[in-house]
């Protein structure tokens, strides 16, 4: 059984989620207050969002190009670290 969490986003979990969960036999839970997870993610955010950024300023290149900077940092963090991870 897989789990859905959603940290306390009610518009996600509500109507047509809600049906898909139902149908793929997938729970879903609601997580009230978890400021660990979310500071987790913030973080990483942060760290992704201001690396793109940093890379298309450095060359000199358009936002449009914001989805193939964002790979190259992707892989460029995973040659780095061995993994999959930002």
């Amino acid at each position: 059984m897989i789990t859905i969490m959603f940290g306390n986003a009610r518009e996600l979990v509500a109507g047509r989620t809600e049906e898909f969960c139902e149908q793929q036999g997938t729970s879903d839970s609601l997580v009230l207050h978890s400021p660990p997870s979310n500071g987790v993610a913030q973080r990483l955010v942060g760290v992704v969002t201001n690396g793109i950024r940093a890379m298309l300023r450095d060359s000199n290149l358009p936002p449009r190009f914001w989805a193939e900077a964002m790979a190259t940092f992707q892989d460029a963090n995973e040659d780095e670290r061995g993994d999959n991870t930002v």
